[in-house]
């Protein structure tokens, strides 16, 4: 999902948490998502603030173990970018 199309929709309403379990839904597997995570990461700092609305969305889908997972393995993929 784009930063623009992000900024269309207000963070506190349930439409902005409906677009993010969407966007996550697109990746079929923990490492498909990790691969897009790992394209977040090359482009946002690690101040962006819509990180914790991504991982609270990944969460909704997996569970605490596959947001490390995810994380973990977008990290090495970034190759620590950022």
């Amino acid at each position: 999902m784009s930063e623009r199309a992000l900024r269309l929709v207000d963070r506190d309403s349930s439409a902005y948490e409906q677009a993010m379990d969407e966007w996550v839904a697109l990746f079929a597997s923990r490492d498909e998502m990790a691969d897009e995570y790992a394209s977040c990461l090359r482009m946002m700092s690690p101040e962006w603030d819509r990180w914790p609305d991504i991982n609270a969305a990944i969460l909704r889908r997996w569970s605490p173990a596959g947001l490390r997972y995810i994380k973990q393995k977008a990290w090495a993929v970034a190759g620590g970018a950022v």
